[in-house]
């Protein structure tokens, strides 16, 4: 259960990061700072939120560790992060659970609970879900001017962190993005989410938190045939989702039988 809440949490801010180190890739950030003056942290955070909508390409790897605010010294879980995406198609994965997306369709692979589910990757206005991919959809909105409030500090002459709260997720107590500030390369993102959900976290004691550090390596891009690793994972046969022949003992769920 900890595995899964982490993966659902850090989703979005690993993504974050990812599109900021795509947008250096692509010639986004070419800039030279030369003025000793911070930046507005919600313009700072706006920015890499327009990255994010333009990224067409993108192969990262993370290390996700996991500790307790108790015993900071103590680890308590290490899980792999890995996406790589070519304009509406992607591959990620968190720790052993993978998910694909050939732009219609998202298929996700759980070999801990050996699960199928396969969903379309669109709702029915022809928007991408939420749901079903890696999405900063639950940072990034029409709400982010008001709902987001944060600042940012200068760490010697090549590092920035910008660290933000969401006061529409109380049970998020802080995020932070260490980044370059001439490339906007991320170099890693924590997050910090209080253990009884922020419903009392006025009073409680605030090293009753979980704590995920998120650091981060670029790869070379790479061509990755999504619909191939998906015909590896089901079938389909006269509209009917199945699941491939060494997936034959796994639980499937379509989440679109209508597909």
């Amino acid at each position: 259960m900890m595995k899964r809440k982490i993966i659902l949490i850090i989703g979005s801010i690993v993504l974050l990061s990812a599109a900021a180190i795509a947008g250096n890739w692509a010639g986004w950030f070419t800039k030279t700072v030369t003025n000793t003056e911070l930046p507005d942290a919600k313009e700072e955070y706006k920015r890499i939120a327009e990255r994010l909508k333009n990224d067409t390409a993108v192969n990262i790897e993370g290390l996700i560790t996991l500790y307790d605010g108790e015993k900071p010294g103590v680890i308590k879980e290490k899980t792999t992060y890995r996406l790589i995406k070519h304009q509406d198609q992607y591959y990620s994965q968190f720790g052993l659970l993978q998910s694909f997306c050939n732009g219609s369709m998202v298929v996700q692979l759980d070999t801990t609970n050996r699960v199928i589910v396969v969903a379309d990757a669109n709702d029915g206005s022809g928007k991408r879900k939420k749901s079903m991919q890696p999405s900063l959809d639950v940072l990034f909105d029409e709400k982010a001017d008001f709902k987001i409030t944060g600042q940012i500090v200068q760490n010697g002459n090549n590092e920035r962190t910008i660290s933000f709260q969401d006061e529409f997720r109380p049970e998020i107590r802080s995020y932070a993005l260490t980044y370059d500030p001439a490339t906007y390369q991320v170099n890693r993102a924590t997050i910090q989410w209080w253990k009884d959900g922020g419903a009392f976290k006025e009073s409680v004691d605030t090293s009753r938190i979980w704590i995920s550090q998120i650091d981060y390596r670029r790869l070379t891009l790479v061509d990755m045939n999504i619909n191939e690793e998906i015909n590896k994972i089901i079938t389909i046969k006269k509209d009917q989702v199945l699941p491939a022949l060494q997936f034959q003992d796994y639980q499937l769920h379509v989440a679109n039988p209508e597909q």
